[in-house]
């Protein structure tokens, strides 16, 4: 696998939400040789100088700066975030006792894709702290399915034609009460704040986490030429 295949796959592993792209980006530019600045700050910059600034931690811009006079600029430009589904509700009522979360979409997808498939949980939660509100990266590993039916209890094909959001696409993170056992946990939080090494009595002020598939990207193929993985749009573009 040549260098840039390389580093393109661990840019994509470590970029399941757009603040691990940022900060992804950022340990990258930093190892090569460029100064972090803060937005806020009065800035010094020095011929040929290497430098990145970052915005709300969703954003990263980076820059070199002429050795001699400035006769003009070139610049390229990529998104951090990618289609997927946002969690818009953690502890979703299920009457059944299975733990459920409600979602949205982010960005135009193909649904279907995302089912029966495991899934985990990116982003950041903003904690309550005693100096104030503090936001905290999080990834979690497998955490949740959206299930389907077996494909034989689906005879007019409604699956990838009329989906629902709220009746088809929930995304189920703990099973019902069965022989007698109690239900599983009802808030999706307790199991984010474990991966993201928070105490359970931490106070989550709010949260901005996505639903990211779990597969590492991959080279393949016999020349070993092609890339599968997901985020391709518009992480590739960024590696």
């Amino acid at each position: 696998m040549d260098a840039y295949l390389k580093n393109c796959i661990g840019f994509l592993d470590a970029a399941p939400s757009p603040f691990h792209a940022v900060k992804a980006a950022a340990e990258r530019l930093s190892a090569a040789g460029f100064t972090a600045l803060a937005e806020g700050d009065a800035w010094a910059l020095a011929p040929g100088g290497a430098y990145f600034t970052t915005r709300n931690g969703s954003s990263i811009v980076a820059w070199r700066m002429p050795k001699e006079d400035l006769r003009g600029w070139r610049g390229t430009l990529s998104h951090s975030d990618s289609p997927t589904f946002r969690i818009s509700k953690t502890d979703a009522d299920a009457k059944d006792g299975y733990g459920r979360v409600r979602i949205e979409e982010y960005g135009g997808m193909r649904w279907p894709t995302w089912m029966d498939r495991p899934l985990k949980v990116a982003g950041r939660l903003f904690v309550r702290t005693k100096d104030g509100i503090e936001p905290v990266l999080v990834e979690t590993g497998p955490l949740l399915v959206i299930p389907t039916l077996c494909c034989h209890f689906d005879r007019e094909g409604r699956f990838g034609e009329k989906l629902d959001m709220s009746r088809d696409m929930q995304p189920v993170f703990s099973a019902g009460p069965a022989a007698g056992k109690p239900a599983g946990p009802k808030d999706l939080l307790d199991a984010v704040k474990k991966a993201a090494k928070l105490p359970k009595t931490a106070e989550i002020a709010s949260y901005d986490l996505v639903l990211a598939l779990c597969e590492k990207a991959t080279v393949l193929g016999p020349d070993g030429d092609l890339i599968c993985s997901a985020r391709l749009d518009d992480l590739e573009a960024a590696a």
